[in-house]
Formats: structure tokens, C-alpha cells, sequence
């Protein structure tokens, strides 16, 4: 117990400024941007992916160019992280990823960047050459070879 008058007056508790815009880190947008995505009646499971994939980018970020905010983020890396995909990564039994895994990869980078561009937080979209790799087209298994049809 304390005697009465020896107890400090309360001070309100100033509120945290938020860091500046070009200093908040990819989390920080990843969540936002789940919340846009929220509201546009995205299903949980399409969020759930997009998070873990925005989240993926944002992790091979950091650990290969050190950089944690979207503003550092240039088509350069862009391209090499697709690179990356095809050339270095590898799944746990050491299979390269399938086209379609790596176009799911690239899908949500290209949303997510064009977000944080109409919303204003970037001047350019980084994200806006990338192109997704597109599956081999394969004929129909019952459409003759060239020596049945001769």
C-alpha cells in the first residue's frame, strides 16, 4: 500500500508516432494489404496464400539484399528472385518447381505491388514487366502422331 499523496500523477501515455510510409516494413503492408483483400471478399484461403507467398519474396528479400520495406524493391530483384525459383531453389526431396508453382509465386507479387502503387505508397510499380511463366501447351493425348496419320 502506498501512503496517500506519495503516488506519482498518471501521465497520459503519448502515442507512438507511426515510422514515415518509406519506413514501414513488408509486414506492415502484407497485413494491409490482406485487410484490402478482406474487403473485397478474397476467400481465407486465397489470403492465407497470398500472404505466405508476399511473405516468401519478403523473407528471400531480406536475406539476399537486405532490404525490408517495398519502396527498396526494384524489377531488378523481381527478376531474380523469378530466377532464383527456376535456377536455384530447390523442394525438400531436390525437384526444381513446376511452372504453375512458380507462376503462383510470381501472381500475388504482381497483385500486391500494383496495390501499394494505386494507393500511392511506391511513384512506379516494380512488379509491372514481370512476367508469370506459362505452362507448355501439349496436344490432346487422342490426337494422332504424324506416322498414324501417313
Amino acid at each position: 500500500m502506498t501512503k496517500p499523496g506519495t503516488t506519482k500523477p498518471s501521465r497520459p501515455k503519448p502515442n507512438k508516432p507511426k515510422p514515415p510510409k518509406h519506413h514501414r516494413p513488408m509486414s506492415c503492408w502484407i497485413t494491409r494489404f490482406d485487410k484490402h483483400m478482406e474487403s473485397i471478399s478474397y476467400s481465407l484461403l486465397t489470403r492465407r496464400q497470398y500472404r505466405h507467398r508476399i511473405g516468401l519474396f519478403a523473407k528471400w528479400l531480406a536475406d539476399q539484399h537486405h532490404l525490408t520495406t517495398p519502396q527498396q524493391v526494384r524489377p531488378e530483384h523481381l527478376g531474380e528472385y523469378q530466377a532464383w525459383q527456376v535456377d536455384t531453389y530447390r523442394k525438400p526431396r531436390g525437384g526444381r518447381l513446376a511452372v504453375s508453382t512458380q507462376a503462383m509465386r510470381l501472381a500475388p507479387l504482381k497483385a500486391f505491388f500494383l496495390w501499394l502503387h494505386k494507393r500511392g505508397v511506391l511513384d512506379q510499380n516494380p512488379a509491372e514487366e514481370l512476367i508469370l511463366p506459362l505452362r507448355p501447351k501439349a496436344l490432346p493425348r487422342d490426337v494422332p502422331s504424324t506416322r498414324e496419320v501417313a
